[in-house]
């Protein structure tokens, strides 16, 4: 009787160790996905900051070719840009280091067409983006 016991018993273990392996397995593959995903919505969110920028970047200098000056210089109030308006899903989808990056680019962009900062700054500012993108999220 001790001998069916002892197989039964066995079988027993045998059925919770594959199932626990198949477990794991599964688990592991979920993982992944969700973190490929992760990693695909962030770098999605990105290059649409990166475009909203571009945008921002060609209206403010088509406006200083057509008029000579920025719109700040006219008298207009600066407004709150569809890139900074970004910035929350930035925050919700990427890793804060990415995030402090793309605050830091839409704060130069701002700063070159409302406050007189420098076009350098922003090159600068959005090749460190762009290179935090690539190390990070490729």
């Amino acid at each position: 009787m001790t001998e069916q016991l002892w197989g039964v018993g066995g079988v027993v273990v045998g059925i919770a160790a594959t199932t626990t392996g198949n477990w794991w397995i599964e688990h592991s593959k979920f993982k992944r996905e969700r973190t490929r995903v992760a990693g695909d919505r962030a770098r999605e969110v990105c290059l649409k900051l990166l475009e909203l920028i571009d945008h921002e970047l060609a209206a403010l200098d088509a406006f200083h070719d057509e008029h000579g000056v920025f719109p700040a210089d006219m008298g207009h109030d600066p407004v709150d840009s569809r890139a900074r308006e970004m910035l929350t899903e930035v925050h919700l989808n990427c890793r804060p280091r990415i995030h402090k990056s793309a605050v830091a680019l839409v704060d130069a962009t701002d700063a070159w067409g409302w406050r007189g900062g420098g076009i350098d700054t922003v090159q600068k500012r959005r090749h460190e983006f762009i290179e935090l993108i690539r190390t990070r999220l490729s």
